[in-house]
C-alpha cells in the first residue's frame, strides 16, 4: 500500500515495531505545538491522554467562515473520560474541546493497543472506512470501549495545524492563553 491509499491507523501500524513498551506520544504530521504543550502531554499519566484544545473556537474562527463546517465532536463524561471524538458536530454543545492530533499511551498497555489492532475485524467499515482508512478517532474511540479509557490534556491553543503555506499566518497561536 501506499499512502494514497491508507489512512493514519495504517501508517502508525507500518512503525509498529518501534512501539515498544515505553510511554509512545504520537503527533500528527501536521501540527506544531509549543513546550508547555509538550511538557504537559509528557507529564501526563493516563493510560491514554488526548490533547483538546479548550480555546478552540477562537482559532477555527480565523481559520474559516463557519467554525462548524470543520470542527468536530469532542465530548467528556462526569468521570473526565473521553466519551465521544472525531465526529460531524452539528452544534458547539458536541464539542468542549478541540482533538489536535496528539496522544499519548502509557507503556503498560501499548502491547494490549497492539493485539486490540490486530483484532479488528478487517473486512467491515469503520465510521464509513475500510480498515486500511480508519481515522485515528475512530480507533481511538474503539480502544477506549475496549482496551483503556481517553483522558483529555486540556490546552488553551499552544498550537497549530499547516495544511498550506498560507497558514503559517496563524502562528500566534502556538502562544498558550491562560
Amino acid at each position: 500500500y501506499d499512502y494514497s491509499e491508507t489512512n493514519m491507523v495504517y501508517t502508525l501500524f507500518c512503525a509498529e515495531s518501534e512501539l515498544s513498551n515505553e510511554d509512545i506520544i504520537i503527533s500528527y504530521g501536521d501540527i506544531i505545538y509549543n513546550d508547555e504543550v509538550l511538557d504537559k502531554i509528557i507529564n501526563n499519566d493516563s493510560k491514554i491522554g488526548v490533547v483538546s484544545d479548550k480555546n478552540w473556537f477562537e482559532y477555527w474562527e480565523a481559520r474559516m467562515k463557519n467554525p462548524l463546517e470543520d470542527a468536530e465532536t469532542f465530548k467528556v463524561d462526569r468521570d473526565g473520560y473521553i466519551i465521544e471524538l472525531g465526529k460531524k458536530a452539528y452544534n458547539y454543545n458536541d464539542i468542549e474541546g478541540q482533538y489536535i492530533g496528539l496522544f499519548k499511551i502509557r507503556s503498560d498497555i501499548v502491547s494490549k493497543i497492539k493485539e486490540f489492532y490486530h483484532s479488528l475485524d478487517k473486512s467491515i467499515l469503520y465510521d464509513g472506512n475500510d480498515f486500511n482508512n480508519m481515522y485515528m478517532t475512530t480507533f481511538l474511540y474503539l480502544v477506549s470501549k475496549e482496551v483503556a479509557p481517553l483522558s483529555p490534556i486540556f490546552i488553551n491553543n499552544g498550537w497549530v495545524e499547516i495544511d498550506q503555506p498560507s497558514d503559517l499566518k496563524y502562528l500566534q497561536y502556538l502562544k498558550t492563553k491562560s
